[in-house]
């Protein structure tokens, strides 16, 4: 009796056993949210990169900003070829930065797939993406508009004061944009953010009209 109680308890735990692979298996083998990289798990993905990427637009926008300085501010001081070289580098700087905000950062296209996670970082990412798309405004749009600057300087070896005041301009702006899309990112208040956006929104409306 006791045998036949062991062959069954034996039995009916190998039945379990066989039962709970093929269990295990099935649920090993079905797509399910777990397995598979969820739409939220993607973004956040996507949200880590664009995030060092306005970082990298940020320390861009604080190079052109100080190399424009030197520029104008130093013009006494400089000799016509190395103004000519400094107007180039800014020149170069300033295009390969609208190039980063518009190819590493596709955001900008506000597909509705990106509205399903709240995340200030990819927030942030969409503001600095319209920073550079304004920059990078055409046909007479800022980059236009610096590399005739570096052209003239290039040509004369001499800065106009109309064309300082422009680069100077346009370096506070790309600061003001700047500095405020980092404190949108660290900001925990939606209504101070909502402010901030439109704020990097009117100084995009000026950057497109510099």
């Amino acid at each position: 009796m006791k045998t036949m109680t062991s062959r069954s308890f034996s039995i009916i735990a190998t039945f379990m056993s066989i039962l709970l692979a093929v269990v295990l298996m099935a649920v090993g083998c079905a797509p399910t949210r777990d397995q598979l990289p969820t739409r939220d798990q993607l973004l956040g993905r996507v949200m880590s990169t664009d995030s060092n990427s306005v970082q990298i637009v940020r320390r861009e926008i604080r190079w052109f900003s100080r190399d424009t300085f030197v520029l104008t501010a130093s013009t006494g001081h400089l000799t016509p070829l190395t103004r000519s070289q400094l107007a180039g580098s800014i020149a170069g700087r300033f295009e390969a930065l609208t190039d980063i905000g518009t190819v590493v950062m596709p955001l900008n296209e506000k597909d509705p797939i990106f509205d399903t996670v709240d995340s200030k970082q990819i927030q942030a990412a969409r503001l600095m993406t319209d920073v550079c798309l304004a920059c990078a405004e055409r046909p007479h749009g800022p980059v236009a508009s610096v590399k005739d600057i570096a052209a003239r300087v290039a040509k004369d070896g001499t800065l106009t004061a109309q064309d300082s005041a422009y680069l100077n301009s346009l370096a506070i702006n790309l600061e003001s944009a700047s500095s405020c899309i980092g404190d949108y990112i660290i900001e925990k208040d939606p209504s101070v953010r909502t402010d901030m956006a439109a704020r990097v929104a009117e100084l995009c409306t000026q950057l497109k009209g510099q």
